[in-house]
């Protein structure tokens, strides 16, 4: 290995070039990601990000934001505080969802509350919707008391599914009573008005 001296070593030095990055143009679209689990670590980036916007973005400003989705679902709480940051989100802004790969579980919520018709699922991504999953253990009283949390959890998810979608409340549950992963095609969550636009 070549060793320099200290005068090579100044010389090189001056003629280092330093490349610095643009500042970010104000006006681009803003980006955010929920790539992997809904779970607790992720959510809390996402949901802070979220509300970073809402709080930035003035009233009927040009702002839009994309948020991709690619994941298999998680847990139903941080799904709730993920969906509640993109509805508060929405009456500022256009909120542009993109699933691309997998949007399962809790995930296909999150993707069916974008912005209508801004809601965009790439043309080979799979969608998987099912019931709410739990397990307890313990007492009794314990084991009843989280099932009525559980269906509570569960009612709230159809409500909102429905609410964001061209599902009924009764299909879902129809759906849910199978027991089994319902899978759909990106042409299939169009017609179900999970998204909007194949890409």
């Amino acid at each position: 290995m070549k060793k320099f001296s200290k005068e090579e070593v100044a010389e090189e030095k001056e003629t280092t070039i330093v490349i610095e990055a643009p500042e970010a143009d104000e006006d681009k679209v803003k980006v955010v990601t929920l790539y992997g689990p809904v779970e607790e670590e992720k959510c809390e980036e996402l949901v802070v990000s979220l509300v970073a916007l809402e709080s930035l973005i003035k009233e009927d400003e040009d702002c839009p934001v994309k948020m991709i989705i690619s994941s298999e679902g998680g847990h139903a709480y941080e799904m709730i505080a993920v969906y509640d940051a993109m509805r508060a989100l929405k009456n500022k802004t256009v909120l542009e969802t993109i699933g691309l790969g997998k949007v399962m579980s809790a995930a296909v919520l999150l993707l069916a509350a974008g912005t209508k018709g801004e809601r965009k699922i790439g043309k080979h991504c799979r969608v998987m919707i099912h019931d709410v999953k739990a397990g307890q253990a313990g007492t009794v009283e314990n084991m009843e008391n989280e099932l009525k949390e559980v269906k509570a959890l569960q009612k709230m998810y159809i409500d909102c599914l429905a609410e964001e979608t061209n599902l009924s409340p009764r299909q879902i549950k129809n759906w849910f009573k199978k027991g089994v992963n319902i899978y759909l095609s990106a042409e299939e969550a169009v017609k179900y008005g999970i998204a909007d636009i194949i890409v």
